[in-house]
Protein backbone atom coordinates (compact mmCIF):
# COMPACT_ATOMS: atom_id res chain seq x y z
CA UNK A 1 0.00 0.00 0.00
CA UNK A 2 2.48 2.16 0.75
CA UNK A 3 4.58 1.55 -2.16
CA UNK A 4 1.47 2.56 -4.49
CA UNK A 5 0.76 5.94 -2.39
CA UNK A 6 5.05 6.85 -3.43
CA UNK A 7 4.66 5.55 -7.10
CA UNK A 8 1.23 8.11 -7.31
CA UNK A 9 3.34 11.26 -5.61
CA UNK A 10 5.96 10.55 -8.22
CA UNK A 11 4.12 10.42 -10.84
CA UNK A 12 2.59 14.12 -9.30
CA UNK A 13 6.16 15.30 -9.28
CA UNK A 14 6.97 14.07 -12.69
CA UNK A 15 4.13 15.94 -13.98
CA UNK A 16 4.57 18.85 -11.97
CA UNK A 17 8.30 19.09 -13.41
CA UNK A 18 7.22 18.74 -16.82
CA UNK A 19 4.31 21.02 -17.03
CA UNK A 20 7.76 23.77 -15.33
CA UNK A 21 9.92 22.62 -17.76
CA UNK A 22 7.72 23.77 -20.98
CA UNK A 23 6.90 27.17 -19.13
CA UNK A 24 10.21 27.89 -18.87
CA UNK A 25 10.66 26.98 -22.33
CA UNK A 26 8.23 29.31 -23.23
CA UNK A 27 9.46 31.96 -21.37
CA UNK A 28 12.93 32.37 -23.04
CA UNK A 29 11.53 31.69 -26.61
CA UNK A 30 9.46 34.84 -25.37
CA UNK A 31 12.75 36.67 -24.06
CA UNK A 32 14.14 35.94 -27.23
CA UNK A 33 11.10 37.37 -29.44
CA UNK A 34 11.09 39.98 -27.28
CA UNK A 35 14.62 41.78 -26.96
CA UNK A 36 14.86 42.50 -30.20
CA UNK A 37 12.01 44.16 -30.48
CA UNK A 38 12.34 46.67 -27.30
CA UNK A 39 16.01 46.68 -27.52
CA UNK A 40 18.63 49.27 -28.76
CA UNK A 41 19.30 48.99 -32.53
CA UNK A 42 22.26 50.83 -34.27
CA UNK A 43 20.75 53.72 -36.90
CA UNK A 44 24.19 55.16 -37.57
CA UNK A 45 27.49 55.17 -37.20
CA UNK A 46 29.38 58.07 -38.46
CA UNK A 47 32.27 60.48 -37.47
CA UNK A 48 32.78 59.05 -34.26
CA UNK A 49 29.29 59.06 -33.49
CA UNK A 50 26.88 56.26 -32.59
CA UNK A 51 22.90 56.24 -32.49
CA UNK A 52 20.88 53.77 -31.18
CA UNK A 53 16.85 53.80 -31.08
CA UNK A 54 14.38 51.42 -29.59
CA UNK A 55 10.56 50.78 -29.39
CA UNK A 56 8.86 51.81 -26.20
CA UNK A 57 5.63 50.18 -25.57
CA UNK A 58 2.56 52.11 -25.75
CA UNK A 59 4.25 54.29 -28.16
CA UNK A 60 4.18 55.88 -31.60
CA UNK A 61 7.59 57.04 -31.71
CA UNK A 62 11.01 55.66 -30.39
CA UNK A 63 13.57 56.54 -27.98
CA UNK A 64 17.22 57.85 -29.02
CA UNK A 65 20.19 57.38 -27.46
CA UNK A 66 23.68 59.00 -29.12
CA UNK A 67 27.12 58.15 -27.89
CA UNK A 68 30.51 59.84 -28.92
CA UNK A 69 33.85 60.70 -26.82
CA UNK A 70 35.21 64.30 -26.19
CA UNK A 71 39.45 64.94 -25.73
CA UNK A 72 38.98 67.27 -22.73
CA UNK A 73 37.17 68.39 -19.18
CA UNK A 74 33.74 67.99 -17.99
CA UNK A 75 34.20 71.60 -17.72
CA UNK A 76 34.56 72.64 -21.44
CA UNK A 77 31.76 70.72 -22.90
CA UNK A 78 28.71 71.04 -20.23
CA UNK A 79 30.42 74.87 -20.55
CA UNK A 80 29.23 74.38 -24.08
CA UNK A 81 25.59 72.97 -23.21
CA UNK A 82 24.85 75.30 -20.66
CA UNK A 83 25.91 78.73 -22.83
CA UNK A 84 22.68 80.19 -23.44
CA UNK A 85 23.65 82.53 -26.16
CA UNK A 86 25.24 79.80 -28.18
CA UNK A 87 22.53 77.10 -27.92
CA UNK A 88 20.87 77.68 -31.07
CA UNK A 89 24.00 77.77 -32.89
CA UNK A 90 25.10 74.07 -32.67
CA UNK A 91 21.85 72.34 -31.69
CA UNK A 92 20.00 70.97 -35.27
CA UNK A 93 16.87 73.13 -35.96
CA UNK A 94 16.85 75.16 -32.98
CA UNK A 95 15.33 78.58 -33.44
CA UNK A 96 14.73 79.83 -29.98
CA UNK A 97 16.28 78.97 -27.07
CA UNK A 98 16.36 80.85 -23.56
CA UNK A 99 16.48 79.87 -19.52
CA UNK A 100 13.27 81.38 -18.16
CA UNK A 101 13.77 80.00 -14.71
CA UNK A 102 17.22 79.38 -12.75
CA UNK A 103 16.44 78.29 -9.17
CA UNK A 104 20.18 77.29 -8.64
CA UNK A 105 23.49 76.38 -10.75
CA UNK A 106 22.59 73.07 -11.04
CA UNK A 107 18.95 73.51 -11.68
CA UNK A 108 17.15 75.36 -14.85
CA UNK A 109 14.12 75.53 -17.09
CA UNK A 110 14.75 76.03 -20.46
CA UNK A 111 12.37 77.18 -23.34
CA UNK A 112 13.00 76.46 -26.88
CA UNK A 113 11.16 75.92 -30.46
CA UNK A 114 12.82 73.70 -33.13
CA UNK A 115 11.78 74.32 -36.57
CA UNK A 116 9.42 72.12 -38.56
CA UNK A 117 9.35 71.99 -42.54
CA UNK A 118 6.27 73.21 -44.01
CA UNK A 119 3.53 72.79 -43.26
CA UNK A 120 4.45 70.81 -40.46
CA UNK A 121 4.01 73.09 -37.22
CA UNK A 122 7.16 73.83 -35.39
CA UNK A 123 7.45 72.64 -31.90
CA UNK A 124 8.26 73.79 -28.49
CA UNK A 125 9.37 72.44 -25.36
CA UNK A 126 9.47 73.67 -21.75
CA UNK A 127 12.59 70.89 -20.09
CA UNK A 128 12.90 71.01 -16.40
CA UNK A 129 16.85 70.15 -16.29
CA UNK A 130 18.49 69.17 -12.58
CA UNK A 131 22.67 68.51 -12.67
CA UNK A 132 23.89 65.67 -10.41
CA UNK A 133 27.02 64.01 -10.41
CA UNK A 134 28.29 61.13 -8.53
CA UNK A 135 31.09 61.42 -6.02
CA UNK A 136 33.29 58.55 -7.41
CA UNK A 137 33.09 58.26 -10.78
CA UNK A 138 32.84 61.79 -11.31
CA UNK A 139 29.72 61.30 -14.24
CA UNK A 140 27.91 64.14 -14.64
CA UNK A 141 24.32 63.69 -15.42
CA UNK A 142 21.27 66.37 -16.61
CA UNK A 143 18.30 64.85 -16.24
CA UNK A 144 15.30 66.28 -18.63
CA UNK A 145 11.54 66.32 -18.24
CA UNK A 146 8.94 68.30 -19.90
CA UNK A 147 7.08 70.75 -18.14
CA UNK A 148 4.80 72.23 -20.35
CA UNK A 149 2.15 73.82 -18.45
CA UNK A 150 5.17 76.12 -17.20
CA UNK A 151 4.05 78.99 -19.97
CA UNK A 152 1.22 79.72 -21.83
CA UNK A 153 1.11 78.27 -25.46
CA UNK A 154 1.86 79.82 -28.50
CA UNK A 155 -0.79 79.60 -31.46
CA UNK A 156 0.88 78.31 -34.44
CA UNK A 157 3.57 76.21 -32.37
CA UNK A 158 2.45 72.43 -30.90
CA UNK A 159 3.83 72.53 -27.40
CA UNK A 160 5.65 69.07 -26.53
CA UNK A 161 3.19 67.06 -24.00
CA UNK A 162 5.57 64.76 -22.48
CA UNK A 163 9.74 64.13 -23.03
CA UNK A 164 12.03 62.71 -20.32
CA UNK A 165 15.96 62.05 -20.42
CA UNK A 166 19.04 62.97 -19.56
CA UNK A 167 22.74 63.84 -21.03
CA UNK A 168 25.30 62.02 -19.44
CA UNK A 169 29.29 62.76 -19.48
CA UNK A 170 31.37 60.48 -17.98
CA UNK A 171 35.08 60.68 -17.54
CA UNK A 172 37.50 58.27 -18.96
CA UNK A 173 41.25 58.08 -19.33
CA UNK A 174 43.90 60.54 -20.64
CA UNK A 175 41.48 63.18 -20.57
CA UNK A 176 38.35 61.76 -22.50
CA UNK A 177 34.48 62.07 -21.50
CA UNK A 178 32.24 59.69 -22.96
CA UNK A 179 28.80 61.76 -23.48
CA UNK A 180 25.62 59.90 -23.88
CA UNK A 181 22.26 62.28 -25.06
CA UNK A 182 19.73 59.75 -24.24
CA UNK A 183 15.74 61.37 -25.14
CA UNK A 184 11.97 59.99 -25.23
CA UNK A 185 9.20 62.55 -26.67
CA UNK A 186 6.07 62.87 -27.65
CA UNK A 187 6.17 65.57 -30.10
CA UNK A 188 2.66 66.26 -29.52
CA UNK A 189 -0.01 66.52 -33.41
CA UNK A 190 0.51 64.65 -36.19
CA UNK A 191 3.98 64.00 -37.24
CA UNK A 192 4.81 62.30 -40.79
CA UNK A 193 7.00 59.13 -40.36
CA UNK A 194 9.55 60.33 -42.49
CA UNK A 195 9.93 63.38 -40.09
CA UNK A 196 10.10 61.60 -36.83
CA UNK A 197 12.69 59.59 -37.98
CA UNK A 198 14.94 62.24 -38.52
CA UNK A 199 14.38 63.84 -35.03
CA UNK A 200 15.74 60.58 -33.47
CA UNK A 201 18.50 59.71 -35.74
CA UNK A 202 19.68 63.11 -37.64
CA UNK A 203 19.25 64.79 -34.94
CA UNK A 204 20.83 63.78 -32.25
CA UNK A 205 23.76 62.95 -34.26
CA UNK A 206 24.35 66.41 -35.43
CA UNK A 207 23.81 67.78 -31.85
CA UNK A 208 26.64 65.35 -30.76
CA UNK A 209 29.04 66.06 -33.20
CA UNK A 210 28.68 70.00 -32.95
CA UNK A 211 28.49 70.24 -29.31
CA UNK A 212 31.69 67.95 -29.17
CA UNK A 213 33.88 70.24 -31.60
CA UNK A 214 32.74 73.42 -29.84
CA UNK A 215 33.89 72.48 -26.48
CA UNK A 216 37.23 72.04 -28.12
CA UNK A 217 37.18 75.68 -29.43
CA UNK A 218 39.31 77.98 -27.45
CA UNK A 219 36.21 79.72 -25.91
CA UNK A 220 35.33 76.18 -24.30
CA UNK A 221 38.33 74.21 -24.06
CA UNK A 222 40.12 75.71 -20.64
CA UNK A 223 36.51 76.39 -18.69
CA UNK A 224 35.97 75.01 -15.41
CA UNK A 225 32.82 74.75 -13.32
CA UNK A 226 32.70 75.43 -9.59
CA UNK A 227 30.07 72.89 -8.99
CA UNK A 228 31.81 70.21 -11.35
CA UNK A 229 34.69 68.15 -10.00
CA UNK A 230 37.30 67.14 -12.44
CA UNK A 231 38.42 63.49 -12.60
Amino acid sequence: MASVIMNKRLENYKKILNKNYYKVIIFFILILFIQPIFGWELKKDKNGVKVFTRTIEGSNFKEFKSIGLHSGSLGSIISVLQDESNFCNWFPDCKEYRIIKKPSKVESYQYMVVKAPFPVNNRDTIQHSILSQDPVTKSVTIKLNATPEILPKVEGTIRVPKSVGYWKFSPLENNQVEVTFQLHSDPGGSLPEWLANIFVTESPHKALINLIKLASEEKYSSNKLDYILEK
